[in-house]
């Protein structure tokens, strides 16, 4: 089994099991509870060179986060990094629109892929 170069990785290793040449290129990582220790071990996961899409919504992502996040070149690469949920404050905001532009969002957003609908003779749910 492929294991990150990160020790604090203590991640699903179904990401470190891509076949060699696949590439992921959106990944949607929200409510995994991540902390800037997490982001770190993330940007070192194998596999990862092609990711364009983050979501991040929903974590543990405070201003350490935020300040990670601004720093490695891994998440730099990225066309969109969704934050939205997360407890840091309006200040690290700032700096990461600053940093990324209109690349990062924290808007609480769904993606078009993500809307469901279900009908039967009993009930009706779903987005869509």
């Amino acid at each position: 089994m492929t294991k990150s170069s990160d020790p604090d990785c203590d991640c699903d290793d179904g990401i470190l099991r891509l076949p060699p040449g696949d590439r992921l290129a959106g990944l949607d990582l929200t409510g995994q509870m991540i902390d800037a220790a997490g982001l770190r071990a993330l940007a070192a996961l194998p596999g990862l060179g092609g990711l364009r899409e983050l979501g991040l919504q929903f974590n543990d992502l405070d201003d350490e986060a935020a300040r990670r996040l601004g720093e490695a070149p891994f998440f730099e690469r990225l066309s969109l990094l969704r934050l939205a949920g997360n407890p840091m404050t309006e200040e690290a905001r700032q700096r990461l629109r600053e940093r990324f532009g209109g690349r990062v969002s924290f808007a609480a957003e769904r993606d078009p892929d993500h809307l469901y609908r279900i009908q039967d003779e009993r009930f009706s749910t779903g987005f869509g």
